[in-house]
């Protein structure tokens, strides 16, 4: 189909100008699937030295002579590219047989949801998981092998944190003397330490040991995990890899990042400015940073800390490449919007140790709750929040899926419950229902 378009483009100039130098595979069609077109060409800047006509006349031409089965319609845009719109038999097709569109990569590794082990999953979580399944089924259709993967990220302050809020429940529920902090509420955090406290009763008392602390956090996460893998299987999201940041540090990978790293000059030793949100966390001793000024970024980025493990920074650098050393050279990852800022650094660390590798992210913006036309406050931190599991058990699967992928996934959605289980012509799923009735 795409080789139809490009010879309709090519008979619309001949028309015009007859000694026309051209070879149809000089012509490039680009994916929008956007307001702006589904498809977009920058023929008309490419020939203008040639012809020696400036770009919006060449677009005239093309426009004015233009005709092919496959497109409805056709615009100028920009300093002139033509943007193309496919009619309803050429969006079929070109759905059909994208085998035209680019060669097959394989294999394929998507990694999606990846939430932090530390609460059940919840509204928020539910969008990006949608987005990636649904994202790795258009792969799978078009013949990729796609791989889809769920990181835990099993170390760091959030486990240390999550691990004092259990015993924290512990020991004010069976009168026990722990020191430990709350950090963590909710209902969710007293029944983790419920069943923690019933498996580990024997060996729990007043002075923990470092071990059995280390048993107990890795029950709670796995517990955890296995429940949110549940919840996901109930619309039908499941997962081929289950990766850990600690079997990532086992590896021994980060080291040989860093090397890769060093070689090109990308590392050096010194100190960072304080992060904005703590005091007197300054230290004498210095921290190996990247130069991710070098490729856009706003700061350099630390990959130690002050005491010299990796930060989480580096870690994912490191899991990132286990990914590649797994045979992957297209890696995709679902992430929310507030890891926007992190895109530069990570990609930029990426391809500076293999520069094939094809890596992508697509982001999520957040997803609100709306009941009585009122937006609701949600925290984990607060233990109030709307698990995902309540919000599939409220409006069904097939309502969840719809709507989490019903907007743009970069763009806010206010999710209205209320709007959602009405059965009339309001609720956009109510015709699909009905259709396939």
């Amino acid at each position: 189909m795409l080789d139809s378009i490009k010879h309709s483009i090519k008979k619309s100039l001949i028309v015009d100008i007859k000694d026309l130098q051209l070879g149809q595979e000089q012509i490039q069609l680009d994916l929008l699937f956007d307001d702006k077109g589904d498809l977009s060409s920058n023929i008309c800047m490419q020939l203008s030295k040639q012809l020696q006509l400036p770009p919006k006349k060449i677009s005239e031409i093309i426009i004015k002579n233009f005709d092919n089965p496959f497109i409805e319609s056709l615009e100028l845009a920009g300093p002139g590219f033509i943007n193309l719109f496919l009619n309803e038999e050429g969006l079929q097709k070109i759905l059909l047989f994208t085998n035209e569109l680019e060669p097959k990569i394989k294999p394929l590794n998507i990694e999606f949801v990846s939430a932090n082990p530390t609460g059940p999953l919840h509204l928020a979580h539910g969008r990006g998981a949608v987005v990636g399944d649904v994202l790795s089924n258009l792969y799978e259709f078009h013949g990729y092998e796609v791989n889809r993967e769920y990181y835990v990220n099993n170390t760091g302050n959030q486990i240390h944190e999550f691990l004092s809020s259990i015993l924290f429940s512990i020991s004010k529920k069976n009168n026990l003397n722990l020191n430990f902090k709350q950090f963590y509420k909710g209902d969710y955090i007293n029944e983790i330490a419920d069943i923690c406290y019933k498996k580990f009763n024997d060996q729990i008392n007043n002075n923990l040991s470092s071990e059995i602390q280390q048993k107990i956090v890795n029950f709670a996460v796995n517990s955890l995990l296995e429940k949110s893998l549940e919840v996901l299987s109930k619309c039908n999201i499941t997962f081929d890899t289950i990766s850990y940041e600690t079997d990532i540090l086992n590896k021994g990978i980060f080291p040989k990042a860093l090397s890769k790293l060093k070689e090109q000059n990308l590392i050096y030793t010194g100190k960072l400015q304080n992060p904005k949100d703590y005091d007197q966390t300054k230290k004498d001793n210095d921290i190996l940073i990247f130069k991710s000024t070098n490729f856009g970024d706003d700061e350099d980025r630390a990959l130690t800390k002050n005491d010299g493990n990796p930060t989480y920074f580096a870690n994912d650098i490191a899991y990132h490449l286990d990914k590649i050393n797994r045979g992957f050279s297209k890696l995709i990852n679902i992430w929310g919007a507030d890891h926007l800022g992190y895109l530069v650094r990570l990609k930029s660390a990426i391809n500076s140790i293999n520069q094939n590798i094809d890596f992508n992210v697509v982001f999520c913006q957040i997803v609100n709750i709306k009941r009585n036309n009122q937006i609701q406050k949600l925290s984990k931190r607060e233990g109030n929040i709307y698990e995902l599991i309540d919000l599939i058990n409220e409006i069904g699967v097939d309502n969840f899926r719809f709507f989490m992928c019903y907007r743009k996934n970069d763009t806010h959605m206010d999710l209205d419950i209320d709007l959602i289980k009405k059965e009339n012509k309001e609720n956009p799923i109510y015709y699909i229902q009905y259709a396939s009735e």
